[in-house]
């Protein structure tokens, strides 16, 4: 897929319609899931009292919050994200957080001692200059998180999708799967980091309720970049639907330590 279309499916997603399906999304993983990925990045990125931490595509802000938990006392978390909603909900939970492009933040040089970079990283135009943007603003030595879905991501949801609408999964969710763990990969190293590691997690969430499964599907991207999908398409699936719905979701996490200097 190209820079350009990239750029042009987070504009509609992110910017057109608004942070709101997201954050949704964000609120349904943490609190049903069965994985803690907040506390999996807090671990990775080695947090704890004093640190300064960078989000990048913070969002709402919910991940965000829970990192900056261990940054006291005096740490600092900042979030940044093109979509100016997404950076005022941040605002909201008391976080400070701006609106800025990954390839051009507005920090200091060698400003932290960790950055993530959470769901997003597909979506930047530039990888490779994102990555480099991420190496200056950490400090030598600093900690690298990358997360997003893994190639064999929400098979369950898929398959509702696919008898609901007759559509396959969208230019969204195919743009994203594997990218953390192939692309950026290989692209992590040639911009100024070392001892790269990628762990694949798996996060199971259980809807005890079908309409509840349903209102998180009307949140994904799967659902608002596919032509003609409704929510009563999905009604008529669940209607005779018995017992919890299961989505299991499957997050891939890169690490990386931005090259110490001589």
């Amino acid at each position: 897929m190209s820079s350009k279309q990239r750029g042009e499916i987070a504009g509609d997603l992110y910017l057109n319609r608004g942070a709101s399906d997201a954050a949704h999304r964000c609120d349904v993983n943490l609190q049903l899931g069965t994985f803690d990925l907040a506390a999996a990045l807090a671990d990775a990125l080695c947090l704890g009292p004093g640190k300064n931490l960078v989000d990048i595509g913070c969002g709402s802000g919910q991940l965000l919050a829970r990192m900056a938990d261990r940054l006291s006392p005096g740490g600092y978390a900042r979030g940044f994200d093109v979509a100016a909603d997404a950076v005022e909900s941040t605002r909201n939970l008391g976080l400070r957080a701006e609106v800025a492009d990954a390839a051009e933040i507005p920090v200091e040089a060698s400003f932290a001692d960790a950055l993530s970079c959470i769901f997003a990283i597909y979506y930047h135009d530039d990888l490779d200059a994102a990555l480099s943007e991420f190496a200056r603003v950490l400090k030598p030595g600093g900690r690298l998180a990358v997360a997003g879905p893994a190639s064999d991501t929400n098979r369950e949801l898929y398959e509702f999708h696919r008898r609901a609408t007759g559509a396959e999964p969208s230019d969204a969710d195919r743009m994203a799967w594997g990218y953390v763990e192939e692309n950026v990969r290989e692209a992590v190293e040639r911009a100024g980091f070392d001892s790269v590691e990628v762990a694949v997690h798996t996060n199971r969430i259980e809807f005890s309720e079908p309409l509840s499964f349903l209102e998180y599907w009307k949140a994904t991207s799967l659902f608002a970049r596919t032509p003609g999908a409704t929510y009563e398409a999905g009604l008529n699936q669940i209607s005779n639907q018995t017992g919890p719905m299961i989505v299991t979701k499957r997050v891939s996490i890169l690490t990386a330590r931005r090259i110490l200097e001589d």
